[in-house]
């Protein structure tokens, strides 16, 4: 196994992952992360939850591609930027951050755009307390129940909640659990896997977290999930857009 130090509790450096487009989603000419919810773009919702959470702007970064342009100019220049110069995935996303980030010895907390509404601070604490209490180099925040237009694959832990296996989702009705679309990531594992993750993978293959996480266990890394008792929506379709902003509307 390799090891990895570990590093002070609050040493995190927050990623939000906003390169795709929005074309599923119906939004024309703009990033999937611009989608408005509430009146305020999706992405939004994951900034001030980490404002909120303790992190400064300065702290934020956000991964950019297509239409990188409209996202910076609605956040300005508080936030650090990223591009990720092919829409070669999420953890494409992630070696992008890491190309400019090579020495980095702190931990990645991982935002998908279109999960920030899963971001709330109670998720966000919630996680990097349990990432430094297992001592873990993967933290993955989960749900209980599988939205079937998004989940296809289902996490097996243990009592401890350290992952054991990952296999595909067997029905709606499985007593797995299902990714948030939130982790955090040990940054040195980050940059020891994500090398290996490119030479195996196939070309024209996108770079998938997934797989980043499988060549973890296959190494017997400390993988953990930690469950959120947040109901997940998934933001993939117009449908799922559309009860998303059903909830947040709520009273």
């Amino acid at each position: 196994m390799i090891s990895f130090n570990k590093v002070a509790n609050n040493e995190i450096v927050p990623i939000i992952l906003a390169a795709g487009r929005g074309s599923r989603l119906g939004q024309g000419d703009i990033p999937k992360t611009m989608a408005l919810v509430a009146g305020k773009p999706l992405m939004q919702l994951a900034v001030e939850s980490l404002l909120k959470t303790g992190f400064a702007s300065a702290d934020i970064i956000v991964v950019i591609g297509f239409r990188g342009e409209v996202i910076k100019s609605y956040f300005g220049a508080d936030l650090g930027y990223v591009l990720q110069p092919e829409l070669n995935g999420n953890a494409g996303a992630l070696d992008a951050f890491l190309s400019e980030n090579k020495e980095i010895d702190k931990h990645v907390l991982v935002i998908q755009g279109d999960d920030a509404n899963q971001a709330t601070p109670e998720n966000l604490q919630q996680l990097i307390h349990f990432h430094f209490s297992r001592q873990a180099d993967i933290s993955i925040l989960t749900v209980n129940h599988p939205d079937p237009e998004s989940h296809l694959i289902e996490y097996i832990s243990d009592r401890d909640g350290r992952v054991v296996e990952i296999i595909p989702r067997e029905s709606i009705d499985s007593n797995g659990q299902y990714t948030a679309g939130i982790y955090i990531f040990s940054g040195p594992l980050l940059a020891h896997f994500l090398p290996i993750l490119k030479e195996t993978t196939p070309e024209g293959k996108e770079l998938g977290i997934i797989n980043l996480i499988q060549l973890a266990l296959n190494s017997d890394q400390r993988v953990f999930r930690h469950n959120s008792n947040q109901e997940y929506v998934s933001v993939n379709t117009p449908k799922g857009l559309r009860n998303l902003r059903q909830k947040v509307t709520e009273p």
